[in-house]
């Protein structure tokens, strides 16, 4: 995601802030609660979650895995059959849900309806 600020807005917003509060600034943010923080010279500022992507990649067990897709779901995936088993699994499918949630509400809303598809089925993924 990016977003774009003009240096003299930063400048003035500051020294709000400085009237309000005690803090410190001239140094340029690189982490923030996990959100690694990147400003270019024309004041662009990009976000990343590395860490917390590489522990999904981690949990799904894609850590050898070498193939990209780059197409989205061919449809809407489907509420699943009332004689369909839940598939046993041996990673959290909750928690992998959860975390890309996160990460899409904080850093990549163009996964977001993807991820809530997924979500659909938290109580028994087939």
């Amino acid at each position: 995601m990016t977003v774009l600020f003009l240096v003299p807005q930063m400048d003035t917003i500051v020294s709000h802030l400085n009237k309000q509060f005690n803090i410190t600034s001239g140094t340029d943010i690189e982490t923030y609660l996990g959100l690694e923080v990147n400003r270019t010279e024309n004041a662009t500022i990009t976000i990343k979650q590395l860490g917390l992507v590489a522990k999904v990649i981690t949990l799904c067990g894609l850590d050898n895995e070498s193939n990209e897709h780059m197409t989205p779901a061919d449809s809407i995936l489907q509420p699943p059959l009332p004689t369909d088993e839940p598939r046993i699994q041996n990673r959290s499918y909750r928690q992998v849900t959860g975390i890309l949630s996160y990460i899409a509400t904080t850093s990549r809303p163009d996964i977001t309806f993807a991820v809530h598809q997924c979500a659909r089925f938290s109580a028994a993924p087939t």
